[in-house]
């Protein structure tokens, strides 16, 4: 079970759903009548296309999801915290999670990923993973994917250790 102590950094601010940027995109995303499931997908593949990963991003604090949506670029925490606030301005109960990642090769150590509440149970969401990778030039290569799209929980939990679960 994962631990529910307070994030070091993470203030439920960063998710400001609330910001007139976060509701006019919410907005532009055509959401509304969708299923929960549906929302989630269509937020996901949004960002996934639009949010630039950018290592240079990863030594900052926490950034505001307005912040990340206007120079579009970041790292997990900043997909995170983008999606979180996305759902929220949709009506989509979502949570940020911190946590460890280990996909072999690819990428391992600390991580942020969401859960969305869709129906009665929370489903894992991992926007960053799914927009692409750094190659060995330290370079974000778009190559977008659904892997991490609302997965079984068993496969997920083979890659992601979570130690930190926001409120909703």
């Amino acid at each position: 079970m994962a631990n529910r102590r307070a994030g070091p950094t993470l203030e439920k601010s960063h998710a400001d759903y609330d910001h007139q940027q976060i509701t006019d995109q919410a907005q532009a995303l055509d959401l509304t009548g969708l299923s929960d499931k549906d929302k989630t997908i269509k937020i996901h593949d949004w960002i996934t296309h639009n949010i630039a990963y950018d290592i240079d991003y990863a030594d900052l604090p926490w950034l505001p999801a307005s912040e990340v949506l206007n120079v579009r670029k970041g790292v997990c925490k900043d997909y995170a915290v983008l999606f979180a606030a996305l759902a929220r301005a949709s009506g989509l109960p979502c949570r940020i999670i911190v946590g460890e990642v280990n996909i072999g090769d690819r990428m391992a150590g600390l991580h942020a990923w969401n859960e969305v509440l869709i129906e009665d149970g929370w489903v894992p969401v991992d926007a960053s993973l799914d927009a692409g990778y750094i190659n060995a030039q330290s370079q974000f290569v778009f190559k977008y994917s659904s892997d991490y799209l609302l997965p079984a929980s068993p496969y997920f939990a083979l890659t992601h250790k979570a130690s930190y679960i926001s409120p909703y």
